[in-house]
């Protein structure tokens, strides 16, 4: 089991990050600063420090340089609100993620670094199965799922689509895992909002003195995937040169490390996704052609979660399930009808993401042990989502006008008949209902076919 040592003075961030590695099978203790952090690294043998930059009385460089110093130096991920990479770099910090970061791809990073150099067995013990996480629950994502096994089994490359939240990550761990290459590495990195430099090396690697953060050699992920799976994630977003120094890659299968004349021969599956339009930005002259017609082999578009509306309640009831465990004392034990009826209206921008927070507060902010429609209202982010109850009224009461619910409803009818040109048939079994339902459904409240 990894033993993962969280610093920061923000308490409630600290928490979040160890609940989320102690689900990922992990042993967490959490530090408010550098002093308190040496206190227990002392006293503890951990695999990884995950640290804050800013603490009072001792931050995260400082703690940094002193795990280095000691007798048993062990990896350590510093994290930022503000540009500290330069910094991190030059003191030897393992990573270097800028808040707000993912935190599943810094679990999968900790489980990779740790098995890159001491403790093989751990990475792979430790990764969840993709087939039977969330991303798979649900009749229209399991379709999905079966239709991926030519896909896995072949070499090629892949290009993942589809919106943020529906899941594209799991998608593409599920091809590694159904595939020859199952037992070897599954590396990700994500091209949004790095520097170009900076992705370059996580990529290719450097040498020793490549440029001024360069302190020591960095073999990279090309290198670290090297027999197994790399998952680029957020490509579009790759700057215009690096794009064709992957593109070298894809086509010689050999990488060349920043500031190095050596190179080294690569076996890796790459795995690209994308929120973005990339036919559209090829056009507009901010992807290269090449690499798109390199990229785009094999293509899986992962559908948006308003797209596949027979998902929502398997999933709400998996999600419901996992925060009840993390909220025991919660009353809520299901969802009700109407309420869930919401739930499938709903066009969630966010998608599977989205529908797990908005259950996850749904645990916190219901009352009773059916969850209905108003603290299905309470819980969702009405910022984001087209659903919200009706303003309160003149006497100060705070209610759902029905017609709130029958608006949503009808909408979604309307919009799901569009998807299957009129044929009610298809249009009822999408939504999960018989033709009677459907029927009336599609009508304005107190109107009778």
């Amino acid at each position: 089991m990894l033993r993962v040592l969280v610093v920061d003075d923000d308490a409630d961030l600290a928490e979040a990050l160890a609940i989320r590695l102690t689900d990922a099978g992990c042993a967490c203790e959490v530090a408010c600063d550098g002093k308190a952090a040496l206190a227990l690294f002392e006293q503890t043998r951990f695999d990884v420090v995950i640290s804050d930059m800013q603490m009072p009385r001792m931050g995260g460089l400082e703690l940094l340089d002193r795990i280095r110093q000691s007798p048993r130096p062990i990896p350590v991920v510093l994290v930022s609100g503000s540009d500290g990479a330069a910094a991190a770099l030059e003191h030897g910090a393992a990573r270097y993620l800028r808040k707000p970061y993912d935190h599943e791809e810094l679990i999968h990073f900790i489980q990779l670094e740790i098995a890159s150099t001491s403790r093989p067995s751990v990475a792979a013990a430790r990764a969840p199965d993709p087939i039977r996480g969330a991303a798979f629950v649900g009749p229209a994502m399991r379709r999905l799922l079966e239709t991926l096994g030519r896909t896995a089994r072949a070499r090629s490359t892949v290009l993942l689509r589809g919106e943020g939240g529906t899941g594209k990550e799991l998608v593409a761990r599920a091809l590694h895992a159904m595939g020859p290459r199952h037992g070897r590495a599954f590396v990700i990195v994500n091209a949004s909002g790095v520097p170009e430099q900076l992705l370059e090396s996580d990529l290719l690697g450097h040498a020793r003195g490549a440029f001024t953060e360069a302190t020591q050699e960095r073999r990279g992920l090309f290198v670290e995937a090297d027999g197994g799976t790399l998952m680029l994630d957020e490509v579009g977003d790759m700057p215009l040169d690096l794009q064709g120094k992957l593109l070298r890659v894809l086509q010689s299968g050999v990488v060349r490390p920043l500031g190095s004349d050596e190179v080294r021969a690569v076996d890796v599956r790459l795995i690209a996704a994308t929120q973005r339009d990339l036919p559209d930005l090829v056009r507009r002259g901010l992807f290269r052609r090449d690499l798109f017609f390199r990229l785009n082999v094999m293509s899986v578009t992962v559908p948006s979660l308003r797209d596949r509306p027979e998902d929502v309640e398997p999933l709400a009831a998996h999600f419901l399930a996992a925060a009840r465990e993390r909220v025991p004392d919660s009353p809520v034990a299901s969802i009700g009808r109407d309420a869930m009826a919401i739930l499938r209206a709903a066009p969630w921008p966010g998608n599977v993401r989205e529908l797990e927070s908005v259950i996850e507060r749904l645990v916190v902010v219901a009352k009773g042990k059916v969850a209905g429609r108003d603290d299905v209202f309470a819980a969702l982010d009405r910022d984001s989502l087209d659903v919200a109850p009706a303003s309160s009224t003149s006497t100060g009461a705070s209610a759902v006008a029905p017609e709130s619910l029958d608006h949503v409803i009808r909408e979604h009818v309307a919009t799901v008949l569009t998807h299957t040109r009129g044929n009610k048939s298809e249009a009822a079994k999408i939504l999960g209902v018989n033709l009677s339902t459907l029927y009336r459904w599609g009508q304005p409240k107190g109107k009778k076919g």
